[in-house]
C-alpha cells in the first residue's frame, strides 16, 4: 500500500489527489472507516502509480515555469511550502492551506494562473481576518468604522480618512498576527487622533503595549512582504 495523507472532508466519496512532490491526499467522508478506505485505495493502486509518472513528466517539462515553488511564503508569520495538486478534472481552480503547505489545485500547469489564484487567495484571507480584527478592537477603542477597503499600497499599511473609511494592504496578512494587529489598532486610534501626537501613541500604547515592537517588526521587514507573489522574492 502506498502512503498517503488523509484528510475528512463534508464530501460524499472519497477522492484521491497527487501533489507534484508525489504526495497522495486521500480525501473521505467522516462517517467512513479507515479500513473501509484502504479497502478502496488497493484497487488504486495501479492509477495511483500511473498518476505519480504522468505528473513527474508535466513536472519536468514545466520545470522553469514550476521554479517559483521552490520557495516559500508568509502566512500570518510562519512559512509554508507551495505544492501543486494537478487534476484535469477540476472545474475550478482554488488555493487553500492544510498542514504544512499550501496548496494550489489546477487542471493545468500555467505559472501566470497559479501566481494570480496565489494573491486571490492572499486578498481573500486578508479580507476576513483584517475584518474580523477591526470589528474586535474598534469595540474595545469606542470608534465606529464606515467602510473597510483591502488594497495594493505600494508605500503603506494602512490609513483612515475622517469619515471613518479605513485602507489595509492584502500583504499585512502574511505578517504575524501581533504585527497585523498593530495595524489594525493603530488604523483605528487614527478616527481619534488624526495625527501623530503624543496622546495619539499614548491612545496605541494602550491597546497595543508591544507596538514598538511590532512596528520596528514592519520596518525590518515589511521588505519581504512587499515583494510580490508575481515575482516571488520573498526568501
Amino acid at each position: 500500500m502506498f502512503a498517503y495523507e488523509l484528510k475528512r472532508t463534508k464530501r460524499k466519496t472519497i477522492g484521491i489527489k497527487i501533489t507534484t512532490e508525489g504526495a497522495v491526499i486521500v480525501m473521505a467522508p467522516s462517517y467512513v472507516s479507515e479500513r473501509e478506505i484502504k479497502k478502496v485505495l488497493k484497487t488504486k493502486e495501479n492509477w495511483v502509480e500511473k498518476k505519480k509518472i504522468e505528473i513527474k513528466k508535466a513536472k519536468e517539462q514545466m520545470a522553469g515555469d514550476l521554479a517559483f515553488l521552490k520557495e516559500r511564503l508568509f502566512y500570518l508569520g510562519q512559512l509554508y511550502q507551495v505544492d501543486v495538486v494537478l487534476e484535469p478534472e477540476f472545474l475550478k481552480p482554488s488555493v487553500g492551506l492544510y498542514g504544512e503547505k499550501i496548496y494550489i489545485m489546477v487542471p493545468s500547469f500555467e505559472e501566470k494562473e497559479m501566481k494570480m489564484m496565489l494573491e486571490q487567495w492572499y486578498r481573500m484571507e486578508a479580507k476576513k481576518i483584517i475584518v474580523d480584527r477591526v470589528a474586535l478592537y474598534q469595540e474595545q477603542i469606542g470608534v465606529l468604522v464606515n467602510q473597510i477597503r483591502i488594497k495594493e499600497q505600494k508605500t503603506r499599511w494602512g490609513s483612515a480618512s475622517s469619515k471613518g473609511n479605513l485602507n489595509f494592504n492584502w500583504k499585512l496578512v502574511m505578517a504575524p498576527l501581533e504585527v497585523l494587529d498593530y495595524v489594525v489598532i493603530h488604523e483605528l486610534c487614527h478616527l481619534k487622533e488624526m495625527n501623530h501626537s503624543s496622546a495619539f501613541w499614548k491612545l496605541v500604547k494602550q491597546y497595543d503595549p508591544d507596538y514598538k515592537e511590532h512596528r520596528n517588526w514592519l520596518k525590518e521587514k515589511g521588505i519581504l512582504l512587499n515583494s510580490s507573489i508575481q515575482q516571488l522574492t520573498l526568501l
